[in-house]
């Protein structure tokens, strides 16, 4: 009995059964794409095609679990005509797919369907009016179809606006979006240059820090540079953006564009000449230029992750300790137990011989264990170090503890892992290679 109900439940997750729970009546059932282009105009609908192919894993998945999904099912019924087109061919097609072969060969070509599945979205006259690629949950692709529905922010129409030189200045932002969605990036570039150039730049600043801003910076970074005024007035008031968006948003900004156009040149240009960059130049050099406090903390965040570049884990575990230090370990534990737990283990127990650094990891594990005394993945960390510095005695007692919480927490991975660590420990092997 039991190995049938394993049977069943595989079954569950067959693409066969996946496909047969689609709906039989969401799908047109129309003999090749006149008719599709006939009956769309009639019914005025848009006309909404899902190029597929039967090998296709994603394409699958979205009849298993996105067609099926009651809102998607009756946006799609209500607002389109939906049609699925098969693009490859098999021995096992039926006659309907095989009608399709010569339109769908056609429509391929016209439409440059390359990838898989592929969603073209068209007028009830059949013109173009987006297109989109990929596996998309129910949620996000129920936000696919919606925004394809309107009309107002349709990709092609407003394409041919820019082209007939009708779409406004300030509309270039959202249609260079929608083209580098569409991985025409060239075409992009093009058209928010013009964007920033022929409206963004020409805004009082007070007016750029919208969500004109937060969508150029995110969709086009290299757009904004280090030296332009919105980002020094976003620096000096840091409470507009902070206010309309969250908390710290501002200082992210500006230490991105900060880093990336100012301190990132004086450090390439340090590797060129074959010496690690002069940190402390680069620190006075920021501090001159905005504050003393941004620059020590940009510093200092370059010339960690220049070490980690470096792989030079004295280095990298010594400003490390640093880092925690100066934000104080009750905080940095209480801000993340996970992040110090990982560092104490990844870096400064797995990298560092020192033993000086090898007790603040003690000291800061331990602090973790005062408020997590019973999480295993901590007790075997707190194990580890105690072995590295070595009390072995006292590492194997808590080796074993962390294995019996594992056991009892049925960890099975990590009860495996800890028993072998025990099996190093008592046989005098480092755990730490």
């Amino acid at each position: 009995m039991k190995k049938i109900v394993i049977v069943l439940l595989a079954g569950l997750t067959s693409p066969m059964l996946s496909l047969a729970q689609t709906p039989a009546d969401l799908f047109e059932k129309l003999p090749n794409w006149q008719s599709v282009l006939e009956k769309a105009a009639k019914a005025n609908k848009n006309i909404f095609i899902d190029f597929y192919a039967t090998w296709c894993a994603p394409c699958q998945e979205m009849d298993a679990s996105v067609y099926t999904a009651p809102t998607v099912r009756d946006y799609l019924s209500e607002h389109f005509l939906p049609v699925k087109i098969q693009m490859d061919q098999t021995k096992n097609d039926n006659p309907e797919v095989q009608a399709w072969y010569k339109d769908a060969v056609l429509l391929g070509k016209q439409y440059h369907v390359d990838a898989f599945p592929s969603f073209l979205f068209l007028s009830p006259k059949g013109d173009l009016l987006t297109m989109q690629f990929g596996f998309h949950n129910a949620a996000d692709f129920l936000k696919v179809l919606e925004k394809a529905n309107d009309l107002n922010n349709a990709y092609y129409p407003l394409l041919k606006q820019y082209q007939d030189g009708k779409l406004p200045d300030s509309a270039l932002l959202n249609l260079a979006i929608r083209t580098k969605e569409l991985k025409a990036d060239s075409l992009a570039r093009v058209l928010v240059s013009k964007y920033k150039n022929l409206y963004f730049d020409k805004l009082r600043i007070e007016s750029q820090l919208t969500k004109n801003f937060t969508d150029l910076a995110f969709h086009f970074p290299t757009t904004i540079h280090e030296s332009d005024k919105v980002v020094r007035y976003i620096y000096n008031h840091p409470q507009i953006l902070d206010s309309a968006f969250r908390p710290g948003i501002s200082k992210e900004y500006t230490s991105f564009f900060i880093s990336r156009d100012y301190i990132m040149p004086l450090i390439t240009a340090a590797e060129k000449r074959g010496k690690e960059p002069d940190w402390k130049d680069i620190e006075y050099k920021v501090t001159k230029r905005y504050d003393s406090k941004t620059g020590k903390r940009l510093a200092f965040d370059h010339k960690l992750a220049w070490y980690y570049k470096q792989e030079d884990w004295e280095n990298v575990v010594k400003y490390e300790i640093e880092k925690v230090e100066e934000k104080g370990i009750e905080n940095a534990v209480k801000a993340s137990t996970l992040q110090v737990n990982n560092l104490v283990y990844e870096v400064i127990f797995k990298r560092s011989m020192n033993p000086a650094h090898l007790k603040k990891g003690l000291q800061f594990i331990e602090v973790i264990m005062k408020n997590n005394p019973h999480d295993d993945e901590v007790i075997d960390t707190y194990a580890n170090v105690l072995y590295k510095i070595g009390r072995k005695e006292e590492a194997i007692q808590q080796e074993k503890r962390a294995l019996s919480l594992a056991e009892e927490k049925k960890r099975d991975a990590n009860a495996k892992i800890y028993k072998e660590v025990i099996q190093k420990m008592e046989n005098n092997v480092p755990t730490w290679q």
